[in-house]
Formats: structure tokens, C-alpha cells, sequence
């Protein structure tokens, strides 16, 4: 499942960034018809609050429900920002995985700050609220 998550988001990852970085304009319209970006929740939530039709904002009400049932399936999955937290994550843990950084001050910073993440209890109120 992992392997599937990884490829996944790499794959929604470099669609969304060809939509951005196509400065020239080379990707057809039919692209920006289907594109990943009007997957996303807040272009999803726009279409659904402006046409009012539930077919418009089909993304919207998949996303919000698999995140009330999942967690953070979406930040994982499909969200591009969820996708470059977890690979500037793997970069900053990597020097302390490499064996001869390992020993290093540099590595021993990288295993104690990065490599595991520390358990924070629940803001529910900070969650709710938004």
C-alpha cells in the first residue's frame, strides 16, 4: 500500500506541476478541463457554492468525506502541498539512513530532529474550528 501511495501522489504531483509550470501554454484545453487542480478541495468547493450542483462539487464531497473517515488520506494522496511535506520529510531524514553521514554531527542532528516524529496530543478545538 505504501509503494501505491507513493506513486500515486508522484503522479498527481507532476501533473499539477506541469499545469503550473506550463508558462507557454503548450497543454491543450481539454488539460485544464480535467486537471488536477479543479480536483483539489477549494477549486472543487468554488464549482459546488457557484453552479449549486452536486455533480460540479463531486470532488468536494469525496474528499470531505474520505477525510472524516481516513484522516489525512487526502493530504497523502492527492493534496500537492500533503505531497512536498512528505518528500521534504524522506530529504531530511536521508543523511541519517547514508552510512557515512551517519557518524557525522550533521547526520546525528538529522536522526534526533527528523527521522521520528513526536506525538502531540490533539487540538480539537483549532481542528473543529476550521
Amino acid at each position: 500500500m505504501r509503494r501505491f501511495r507513493i506513486l500515486f501522489a508522484l503522479v498527481v504531483f507532476c501533473a499539477v506541476s506541469a499545469s503550473f509550470l506550463d508558462v507557454y501554454q503548450s497543454l491543450s484545453d481539454s488539460w485544464f478541463g480535467a486537471s488536477p487542480i479543479a480536483w483539489q478541495f477549494s477549486p472543487s468547493f468554488l464549482k459546488l457554492c457557484m453552479t449549486g450542483s452536486l455533480v460540479a462539487g463531486a470532488a468536494f464531497i469525496v474528499f470531505t468525506l474520505l477525510a472524516l473517515l481516513c484522516g489525512r488520506a487526502y493530504c497523502s494522496f492527492v493534496c500537492p502541498f500533503g505531497i512536498l511535506m512528505d518528500g521534504f520529510h524522506f530529504i531530511a531524514k536521508w543523511p541519517s539512513k547514508i552510512s557515512f553521514l551517519k557518524k557525522t554531527k550533521f547526520g546525528r542532528l538529522c536522526a534526533t530532529r527528523f527521522a521520528r516524529l513526536r506525538f502531540r496530543p490533539a487540538r480539537n478545538g483549532l481542528r473543529y474550528g476550521l
